[in-house]
């Protein structure tokens, strides 16, 4: 329910055409654990939507860690850096380059985006 909630409030936002989850989505959002609770379930929401644009989000739209949380045979895994490369990436994407809200989103300030962004060279 809460993922559904999400998809509801955030798609508007990012002029997402999604309304709603594939099974195989759902599934992989049920079995992952959430260790960051409602905020990490609300990120990986507007990731996913950021990454697809189509009616329904598709496994393949999610994180590798939740859509693969055991990895696969040979699969590189990401490093930490990467995902969070990948999702400031991403937000800032479905933002049109919107510091202050992109920061919002991610739920850092945005002198921490910025040093992010210096880090990992996404200008």
């Amino acid at each position: 329910p809460l993922a559904e909630y999400f998809l509801g409030r955030l798609a508007p936002l990012h002029r997402s055409p999604a309304r709603g989850f594939a099974p195989e989505a759902l599934r992989a959002l049920q079995e992952y654990d959430f260790p960051g609770n409602v905020r990490e379930l609300r990120n990986i929401i507007e990731r996913a939507l950021v990454e697809s644009q189509n009616e329904h989000i598709k496994r393949e739209h999610l994180p590798a860690f939740v859509a693969h949380p055991h990895g696969g045979e040979g699969e590189r895994k990401s490093t930490l850096a990467e995902m969070e490369s990948d999702h400031i990436r991403g937000v800032l994407k479905a933002t049109r380059g919107r510091k202050s809200e992109a920061a919002a989103i991610l739920g850092i300030s945005r002198k921490t985006l910025l040093e992010k962004r210096k880090r990992y060279h996404l200008d």
